[in-house]
């Protein structure tokens, strides 16, 4: 069975973030940590969970997309070249300029 997964990024991490930011904020409100303590952990937290969003965008885009593999631009290559070579044959009126700007 395939792993829950929300938004490109795993359940169990998600939830273990949660789990993380709620114990940090409890430890605080209950005075166990300092303020200086509490903002480091956030703040090292929060920056912990952007990054790992960020890793797991890029590699969704990169599954889904296939936008930097040269295989996703040949793939189609031969069925567009007999779509041209026909419309070739069918139109000869027709022409396309490149601006070379």
């Amino acid at each position: 069975m395939p792993a829950l997964v929300f938004a490109s990024v795993p359940v169990k991490l998600i939830f273990g973030l949660l789990i993380a930011y709620l114990l940090i904020s409890w430890t605080y409100t209950k005075k166990y940590i300092s303020v200086k303590i509490f903002t480091i952990s956030t703040l090292l937290f929060v920056c912990f969970e952007l990054s790992l969003n960020s890793f797991y965008q890029m590699e969704g885009i990169a599954k889904e997309w296939v936008f930097a593999s040269r295989n996703a631009y040949e793939q189609d290559l031969t069925a567009i070249d007999l779509l041209v070579n026909y419309s070739k044959k069918k139109n000869s009126n027709f022409f396309f300029y490149k601006n070379p700007v």
